[in-house]
């Protein structure tokens, strides 16, 4: 089962919040998914989305949560990106 990232009901909430801190979660957002990404490991991976007690799972669950993790995060990013009302300089998908 994939951990989850962040409250599902948040995206209800951001757009309520100043561009400015919008923003903000989705430049944090975009640096936990590359963090993730860059890990070195499956077992790093995991540490880093608070999973550490996953560690010990065969290596295709390992792969399967860390997946199942970063598949959330990247719909939380396109749902702040979607509902939000802060201003997005243009830049190429890093993802």
């Amino acid at each position: 089962m994939a951990p989850n990232i962040l409250d599902p009901y948040f995206v209800e909430l951001y757009p309520h919040l100043p561009p400015e801190q919008q923003r903000s979660g989705v430049d944090m957002l975009k640096a936990k998914c590359a963090e993730i990404v860059g890990a070195g490991s499956t077992e790093e991976q995991l540490v880093i989305m608070g999973q550490a007690d996953a560690v010990t799972l065969p290596e295709d669950k390992r792969k399967a949560i860390v997946a199942g993790g970063l598949d959330q995060c990247y719909w939380q990013l396109v749902k702040f990106l979607r509902v939000g009302n802060h201003t997005v300089p243009h830049e190429p998908a890093n993802f």
